[in-house]
C-alpha cells in the first residue's frame, strides 16, 4: 500500500533504503528502484506503534525508533529480534520522563544517540543514559532578562518556559560529526556537532530567492532532514 506520514528515511552502505512509515506502523527496506524487500510491522513481541526513525550500523542490525511504545527496537538484516531498549537507567531523568524518542544513530564506537525535541540523548550499549548534547542556545534577550529581574511572579514563570528550537532530524556524517536540522528559525537551522556537542557549521541564513509576481522574493525554508 501508499506511504502515510513516513517521517524518516535511511540510505545504508549497500544501496539500499529505509523507511520509517510512521503512520502505516512499519519500516520498509526498499531498493532505489522503489522495490519492497522487506517489510518489519513488529519487533520483541510487539506492534511497531508510530516508528518515526530508522538506523542501519555498520553490521546490518535494523535500529528503530518506535516512538508510540516509548522503546527503541533492534533487529538484524532479515528482520529477526535482537533486542529493545526502553527509557536508559540514570538518576538525572526523573520518574515523568517520557522515552518518545523521534530520530535515532549509533556511531562507530557503539553509542546510541536519540533525538527528542530539542535534545540529543547519549546512551551507552547498556543502555544508561550519559549526557545531553547540542541543544541549541536560547539566546540572551533584553526583555527577558528586565522581566526576571522586574516582573511579576507571573510573568517571571512564563519566561522560565522559553524553550530551544527542537530537531526536525539529524544523522553522523563520514566525518563523524553529527549533523542536525532545526524545525524553525530564520538562521542557523543547519547544524554541525562535534564530540562535545558545539555547533561548528555557520549560523547562516539557509534561505533562497524565488521569482514571485515578477519579483525576487526571499523564502526561509522548512528542513525535515540532512
Amino acid at each position: 500500500g501508499f506511504l502515510s506520514n513516513a517521517e524518516d528515511l535511511f540510505y545504508d552502505s549497500l544501496g539500499y533504503l529505509y523507511v520509517a512509515d510512521t503512520g502505516n506502523n512499519r519500516v520498509l527496506k526498499m531498493t532505489t528502484s522503489g522495490e519492497v524487500l522487506l517489510e518489519i510491522t513488529s519487533g520483541m513481541g510487539t506492534d511497531l506503534n508510530s516508528p518515526r526513525g530508522v538506523f542501519v550500523d555498520d553490521e546490518g542490525q535494523i535500529w528503530i525508533a518506535d516512538t508510540g511504545n516509548l522503546r527503541i527496537v533492534v533487529l538484524d538484516k532479515n528482520g529477526n529480534d535482537v533486542r529493545e531498549m526502553g527509557k536508559p537507567e540514570s538518576d538525572v531523568l526523573g520518574d515523568d520522563f517520557t522515552f518518545d524518542i523521534e530520530k535515532i544513530c549509533i556511531n562507530n564506537m557503539g553509542y546510541v544517540f536519540a533525538l527528542k525535541g530539542a535534545n540529543i540523548m547519549k546512551i551507552n550499549s547498556k543502555n544508561e543514559f550519559l549526557s545531553y548534547m547540542g541543544t541549541p542556545d536560547v539566546g540572551f534577550s533584553f526583555t527577558r532578562f528586565l522581566i526576571r529581574k522586574f516582573g511579576s511572579l507571573e510573568q517571571r514563570e512564563r519566561t522560565e518556559r522559553v524553550e530551544p528550537t527542537a530537531y526536525n532530524n539529524f544523522t553522523i556524517g563520514a566525518d563523524g560529526n553529527m549533523y542536525g536540522v532545526l524545525a524553525s528559525g530564520t538562521s542557523g537551522q543547519i547544524r554541525r556537532l562535534n564530540s562535545v556537542g558545539e555547533n561548528t557549521y555557520p549560523e547562516n541564513s539557509f534561505g533562497f530567492n524565488i521569482y514571485k509576481q515578477g519579483e525576487l522574493t526571499p523564502t526561509e525554508p522548512t528542513f525535515n532532514d540532512i
